[in-house]
């Protein structure tokens, strides 16, 4: 628990445009980079070590769900730094609840599109079945961070709004063809 009230602590301090565009930008160096490589290659290890079958790369659909994701994160950033004063980042997090842009149809899409990203380029880099792999790391480790920390985190800094919020939105699978209203939550 004393992680999530450190988080929240983190949450209150006023932060520079330039502190949270550094923080934005090791932040999304990390999980374009380091994170994506780390899940490609254990997935990768892990599709040889079972001798998958499907091992070839299909480059031009991998490279557009790869710039799909990254789309997707970009998006959820611009929202979160114009509308809330905030990144992703745990160290320059949002100073108000995002419920519009992509954050309307799910509440996290910044997993979503790292999800994307990291099929995206397990699928042109190695293989479908590899970039499916990658997916699924990426979906079962964000989900435990958001289920045991942010979940917390945004519990206590925001309260009922966010109760209301994640009782009316999905957890990471959009639903597009019907999604609340911003002005309810």
């Amino acid at each position: 628990m004393k992680y999530i009230d450190l988080l929240v602590s983190l949450s209150q301090r006023e932060r520079s445009a330039q502190y949270r565009f550094l923080v934005l930008i090791v932040g999304a160096s990390f999980f374009l980079v380091v994170f994506s490589g780390l899940v490609l290659w254990a997935s990768h290890w892990l599709v040889q070590v079972f001798r998958a079958v499907f091992v070839t790369p299909i480059p031009v659909l991998g490279w557009v769900l790869a710039l799909l994701g990254i789309a997707l994160a970009a998006w959820a950033s611009l929202v979160m730094w114009f509308s809330a004063d905030g990144t992703p980042a745990p160290l320059a997090p949002t100073r108000r609840l995002v419920t519009h842009g992509p954050f309307r149809y799910c509440r996290n899409p910044m997993q979503l599109a790292i999800m994307i990203y990291v099929l995206g380029l397990g699928t042109a880099l190695f293989s479908l079945v590899t970039g499916i792999c990658a997916l699924l790391f990426t979906f079962v480790l964000g989900g435990l961070y958001h289920r045991f920390v942010e979940e917390r985190e945004l519990r206590a800094r925001f309260g009922e709004e966010y109760d209301r919020y994640r009782n009316a939105t999905p957890f990471v699978l959009p639903r597009i063809w019907k999604h609340h209203d911003a002005d309810s939550v």
